[in-house]
């Protein structure tokens, strides 16, 4: 699955990694809140308390919040180290040479790194928890309608009309005649191209409303093309 954006991503914050070891996988696409609490081990309710009870004093999820404690944290996860513009980091703050993402906030978070005065989060668990409720609630803003793209081998795929009509069970029980003669835009007839735009604009939260995002996330591209076939050649 590929996007293209021309505006610059929000803040992803990755959870901290697997008891494996394994390294967080830097995805900015990544908007779905149950995978993001998934990817990151924790609950966003039980990080929420523990952001304001720790972190909130000093720095904002927001570019507008207060920075006259610390930098705001817009934009951290793929961000570098003393990467806001205009606040004014301490020289010789340790950690300078990295980018930020699950595995190098740990040593900030438990504590490895001896800044004095900022907050040990601990156990293991708390630590997810904290970092679930910011990426969540971080997300990067959508993008315009018209900065989404359905990749060339997407647009090239031969859905099988078949199983889209088997798939489309869940699109009718709103898509339907009755809700099209209330005003509700009808998916019939739809073009395949056209029928694909939607659903990655859907998917990438540029229209459309929370149901319709998280159902186009939970779509893999076969199963749009499958939807798209069916769609085209369908009557309402």
């Amino acid at each position: 699955m590929v996007f293209r954006f021309t505006v610059p991503f929000g803040i992803l914050l990755a959870g901290s990694a697997a008891h494996t070891g394994a390294a967080q996988t830097l995805d900015r696409l990544l908007t779905d809140p149950d995978e993001i609490a998934a990817q990151c081990g924790g609950q966003a309710s039980a990080g929420e308390p523990l952001f304001q009870e720790n972190c909130a004093a000093c720095h904002s999820l927001t570019v507008e919040g207060d920075q006259s404690k610390g930098p705001h944290l817009a934009g951290l996860y793929g961000r570098a180290a003393g990467g806001v513009a205009d606040y004014d980091y301490v020289s010789d703050l340790p950690g300078r040479d990295v980018t930020w993402e699950g595995d190098t906030l740990r040593p900030f978070l438990s504590g490895e790194t001896g800044i004095e005065g900022h907050p040990v989060i601990e156990p293991e668990q708390v630590r997810r928890d904290l970092l679930t409720y910011v990426r969540i609630h971080t997300r990067p803003a959508p993008p315009a309608p018209e900065e989404v793209e359905v990749p060339a081998d997407v647009l090239a795929m031969s859905g099988d009309a078949e199983y889209g009509a088997y798939l489309a069970g869940d699109c009718v029980s709103c898509h339907n005649a009755a809700a099209e003669a209330t005003g509700m835009e009808t998916i019939y007839g739809r073009g395949v191209e056209t029928f694909l735009t939607l659903m990655y604009q859907y998917k990438a939260r540029a229209i459309g409303t929370e149901t319709m995002q998280l159902y186009a996330t939970s779509l893999g591209d076969d199963e749009m093309a499958a939807l798209a076939a069916y769609f085209e050649g369908a009557d309402s």
